[in-house]
């Protein structure tokens, strides 16, 4: 089994078992894990401010891809810790709601559900745990005593919300 690493902002897998392919250059900038290559794509088609935004020069000329991916590149390995764009804020502090639905993950009963962040009143934001189906009573308390354990208290979720099923993207993905 080998662990492939890439998008379709990058042809595919251009990076293996962490090692990016021969060509490929990876960098982290300010946490976000930046791909450059002959593997990019030329940008989003009709969507000039997006691919300005998104491909980067630097100042030698080297034309990277904002993954925004969360990652750290250490000894040469690429590793891969989260989204930037799956954090939130609540009560000042950072959470990753990567770390949280990871750790929540482990409840039986849980471990297909995902996790999004909302608006709360005193909090600023909030988590919540989305399943599909039914569960037991007591999952919203193991989810959070798991939570607590694995990021911290400030991280567990306030609820569960349980829906028919789960909805995906015209392209299989989740919908958060």
């Amino acid at each position: 089994v080998v662990r492939t690493y890439g998008s379709s902002e990058t042809s595919g897998g251009c990076v293996y078992d962490g090692i990016p392919l021969e060509g490929v250059a990876a960098r982290v900038i300010e946490g976000e894990l930046q791909m450059a290559g002959p593997m990019l794509a030329d940008g989003y088609v009709g969507e000039p401010n997006r691919t300005a935004s998104v491909f980067v020069r630097d100042t030698a000329g080297t034309r990277w891809y904002r993954t925004g991916d969360a990652g750290a590149i250490n000894d040469g390995v690429v590793q891969v810790t989260g989204r930037l764009d799956n954090v939130i804020i609540s009560g000042g502090v950072n959470i990753s709601l990567d770390r949280v639905e990871q750790a929540f993950r482990t409840v039986a009963g849980l471990e297909r559900a995902v996790v999004v962040g909302v608006a709360d009143e005193r909090w600023g934001e909030a988590s919540v745990i989305v399943v599909a189906g039914a569960l037991p009573a007591d999952a919203l308390e193991v989810a959070r005593s798991a939570v607590a354990d694995a990021v911290g208290t400030y991280a567990r979720p306030t609820r569960i919300v349980s829906l028919a099923e789960l909805p995906l993207l015209p392209g299989g993905k989740l919908d958060r």
